[in-house]
């Protein structure tokens, strides 16, 4: 149901970061579009190629998008890539921003400038509707005098001109969901904190959505314990992550007795870390031949799956979903890593540590794979000596993914690199400068122009002072299916 893209904006100009990081002469082959230079002194032999692109570097000077310390999330919408972005570690930041981008060579143009730092939830989706389907763009932000809005479009309507203000005024969404129904009736969520989990009724005939400010799911706490981290639609239910909890939406229009509304906790992981945000990426994907439930466990790293989601009646019983322990993303890592002659030890100082396995959800790009971006840091601080980190936090400084191939049996899990550009420096820089450090592929999409693209969009600032590293890059998708 769901599509992803992502955008920068004008007047893009050549920088060397605006190349592909070439690997080895076997490589070079691939990339075709970008300048070539001499390969890292230390390289890894399965890095893909990848032509980098990073929006402070493609806008004038005074332009606010100077300022982009993170690209956030990508989505295709009415024919165009469209991207939210972030300030967040920016020395002097003015607000985060939604970009739309109509072609390769287009360049990025600014929808919404906002007032907040960070622009979190951007999400494409296509409903049924009458018969017909409808592209909805949604999306949440605050531009300067105004309150928190949800805002939206429905194409060919490329505006964002539809808005419902939150209930709570400095309220700040990070991620929207869907579900529709066997009947045709189509509900959206939009998980704001700290206001819960709102839900909005499609109308098909005025092609619009009608939010409730009355939230359906409110969660105890404060601060993390109150971030909604995914939504997702699988085996005929709507599901989402709040933190370390997993609940169901019950279908039978039901409430349940522990949150007074229609979602149901059914499962809970310990949340050891007080920084972490629990649960990331919830998923559905398919799995011998039956949908099933993919997420990832912030900071220990595990990827769970839960299995016979199209099989639950309205309410899920008692006893709580079992998850199968799919992948133990950190020892992937770490194999992988000593595999590539890094010297990476499997625990102690160095060892790979606090990890976030899947940003936003896993992606399908065909062929029985699905993708996600993963990042993680150096336990005590302790940056192998053959890698390059971030400062001050030692968050491995190369962008990677987790490639997920099959769909029946044990499905098999490989660790994928994009290529360093050719002039990041050794050490990182301290504050972090463009490509110095790429550290996350925060959300990917498949390019709406062409089928055969892939588009990534990152970087993660993990509290450390950072300018214009907000980066997009694009790559032939055949280097991440095989």
């Amino acid at each position: 149901m769901r599509s992803r893209a992502l955008h920068a904006s004008h007047r893009a100009r050549p920088w060397h970061a605006l190349t592909c990081a070439i690997l080895a002469a076997a490589v070079l082959a691939a990339c075709s579009d970008a300048d070539v230079g001499s390969p890292l002194e230390t390289v890894d032999p399965a890095a893909v190629p990848v032509t980098y692109e990073f929006v402070a570097d493609t806008v004038a000077d005074g332009d606010p998008l100077r300022a982009t310390t993170e690209v956030t999330t990508a989505v295709a919408f009415a024919g165009d890539l469209w991207a939210s972005t972030s300030q967040w570690m920016a020395p002097r930041p003015v607000g985060g921003a939604i970009l739309r981008r109509g072609a390769r060579d287009a360049g990025w143009t600014s929808v919404l400038q906002t007032t907040q730092l960070r622009v979190m939830a951007l999400e494409a989706f296509t409903v049924p509707s009458n018969g017909d389907e409808a592209e909805v763009l949604l999306a949440q932000a605050q531009e300067s005098g105004a309150g928190s809005e949800l805002r939206w479009s429905v194409a060919p309507d490329r505006t964002l001109a539809s808005r419902f203000a939150l209930p709570d005024a400095g309220a700040i969404a990070r991620s929207f969901g869907a579900h529709s129904t066997g009947d045709g009736d189509v509900t959206f969520f939009a998980g704001v904190q700290p206001t819960g989990v709102l839900a909005g009724a499609w109308d098909a005939d005025a092609r619009t959505i009608h939010w409730s400010p009355t939230p359906e799911l409110v969660t105890p706490g404060a601060g993390l314990d109150q971030k909604v981290t995914g939504f997702t639609s699988c085996g005929g239910a709507a599901w989402v992550t709040v933190r370390g909890t997993l609940y169901r939406r019950r279908t039978d229009g039901g409430t349940d007795a522990t949150t007074g509304g229609p979602w149901q906790p059914v499962w809970t992981v310990p949340v050891a870390n007080p920084d972490s945000s629990g649960l990331r990426g919830v998923s559905c994907v398919r799995h011998d031949g039956a949908p099933a439930i993919l997420l990832g466990v912030e900071g220990s790293g595990e990827l769970m799956r839960f299995d016979a989601i199209d099989r639950l009646g309205p309410v899920v019983s008692g006893t709580p979903l079992e998850p199968l322990l799919e992948l133990d993303t950190r020892d992937l890592i770490g194999r992988t890593l000593r595999a590539w002659g890094h010297d990476v030890p499997a625990s102690g100082p160095g060892a790979v540590g606090y990890t976030i396995p899947a940003y936003n959800e896993f992606t399908d790009v065909g062929e029985r794979v699905v993708l996600a971006g993963v990042e993680w840091s150096y336990a005590l601080a302790r940056c192998p000596a053959t890698r390059r980190c971030q400062p001050q936090r030692t968050f491995d400084a190369q962008a990677c993914v987790l490639r997920r191939a099959g769909d029946s049996g044990i499905p098999d899990w490989q660790l994928r690199c994009l290529a360093t550009p050719l002039d990041s420096p050794s050490p990182v820089p301290d504050p972090v400068t463009p490509g110095a450090a790429i550290v996350a592929v925060r959300a990917m999409q498949i390019a709406p122009w062409s089928p055969d693209e892939l588009w990534l969009v990152g970087y993660d600032a993990n509290f450390v002072p950072s300018i214009g590293t907000g980066w997009s890059a694009r790559l032939p998708l055949a280097s991440l299916r095989r």
